[in-house]
């Protein structure tokens, strides 16, 4: 550490420590009314399903690199996770999703456009561990239509795959854990949002208070 960071440092310590008290009370106001905005906020639910990457059903050693596509894993009588994500968000898949549940009006979307593609921000596919598991999450304000969204959405699957004749494997894909109905909402995070706007305020002050004093 040269003198100049040394000397910044000391600057802000000394800020710090003359305005502490106004520094601590400013951020700890600011915290708990952002605890309060988080309380009328509306509430978000996840729905997850853990599924069984194709790739690991099959055998061969190929699920995380199958699953991204990086090689080609595909059998005869199989398909890879790669497949399974690019129908599962597509378009076409979640336009019978928004048609199904009326989401344009449930959102409150000007059209199908805006309505897809709130949906596709709250549809999550992804690899969950290094066993070949896949985290497949649908978030919504109503936790029985996240839970009914997030297994029509594998239905659709089953239905583009004998459209399509992608493989002979009935299901597509094997269900680990079902979605149930979540009891914990998953956003807003009051906490983690408080102590955020705690710190973040504390810095923003210490700031103000730096350049203040080097204008004066």
């Amino acid at each position: 550490m040269n003198s100049n960071e040394f000397t910044s440092f000391h600057e802000l310590w000394q800020v710090f420590w003359k305005r502490k008290k106004i520094i601590f009370l400013s951020s700890f106001a600011v915290s708990i009314l952002i605890m309060i905005v988080s309380f009328f906020l509306p509430k978000t639910y996840t729905a997850e399903t853990v599924l069984l990457m194709p790739e690991s059903e099959m055998g061969g050693g190929g699920g995380i690199a199958g699953a991204l596509g990086i090689s080609g894993f595909e059998m005869e009588e199989g398909i890879t996770s790669q497949v399974i994500k690019i129908l599962i968000l597509s378009k076409s898949c979640r336009r019978k999703i928004v048609e199904k549940f009326s989401l344009i009006e449930v959102y409150g979307a000007r059209d199908m456009g805006e309505a897809l593609e709130i949906l596709e921000k709250r549809t999550s596919f992804g690899i969950f561990n290094i066993k070949g598991e896949i985290l497949f999450e649908v978030e919504d304000r109503d936790p029985e239509r996240a839970v009914e969204i997030n297994k029509y959405y594998l239905q659709v699957l089953e239905e583009f795959n004998t459209r399509f004749n992608l493989t002979s494997k009935n299901p597509v894909v094997k269900i680990i854990d079902p979605p149930t109905p979540p009891n914990f909402y998953s956003s807003p995070r009051i906490k983690l949002n408080m102590v955020g706007s705690f710190l973040l305020t504390i810095l923003v002050l210490i700031s103000f208070y730096v350049f203040t004093e080097k204008r004066q």
